[in-house]
């Protein structure tokens, strides 16, 4: 996945960004694989109230179905949503909780998806921060469990001012986010 975010104002960014995705499929017939850019999310995230260690933000966004549909690699439909994050960071030890409504208009899924997320990170060395996050989303599909559950845990490697090096560990505890996947992420800042 790649972000670009360019700040408006100091309280607010303009974030753009996609995936490059790679499936491959085998229902136990035939083989299919598929690449390409998937789709375009476009967000704001608003900072409105900063008061010492604490913080609130809105972060309203879309996204526009480029990716796809046919390939597997977008939804064919436009959705919207907002996030409101809160954050605490008071020290070496920070915490950060999101809740968020997605519109969701694919025939066949839910229309209404909930996003809670709680985050702690831990500033260890001038260097290295490392992340803990839960989350629970609401299932999408009409069937299976009421809602999904992740858990990741990682560390953020600052090797100079303006650069971030980031690893970490996903895991998904209902379909449709069985399973475990590696992260890795680059952050430049100019």
């Amino acid at each position: 996945a790649g972000v670009v975010a360019y700040g408006l104002v100091d309280s607010a960014d303009l974030q753009i960004g996609t995936s490059y995705l790679r499936l491959s499929l085998d229902d136990g017939v035939a083989q299919t694989r598929n690449a390409g850019l998937s789709d375009v999310t476009v967000d704001v995230k608003w900072r409105f109230l900063e008061r010492g260690p604490w913080s609130l933000a809105l972060k309203p966004g879309i996204i526009i179905p480029v990716g796809s549909e046919a390939r597997g690699l977008g939804r064919g439909n436009w959705a919207g949503g907002s996030l409101l994050v809160l954050s605490y960071e008071p020290g070496p030890v920070s915490f950060h909780s999101h809740a968020g409504y997605l519109y969701n208009n694919l025939v066949g899924e839910q229309r209404s998806l909930w996003h809670f997320s709680g985050a702690v990170t831990w500033q260890a060395t001038e260097a290295l921060k490392l992340v803990a996050d839960v989350a629970y989303d609401t299932n999408p599909l009409a069937y299976g469990a009421d809602g999904v559950f992740r858990a990741v845990v990682g560390a953020i490697y600052s090797p100079v001012k303006n650069v971030d090096l980031d690893i970490g560990v996903k895991r998904g505890y209902q379909a449709p986010a069985l399973g475990v996947a590696l992260l890795a992420g680059l952050t430049l800042r100019w």
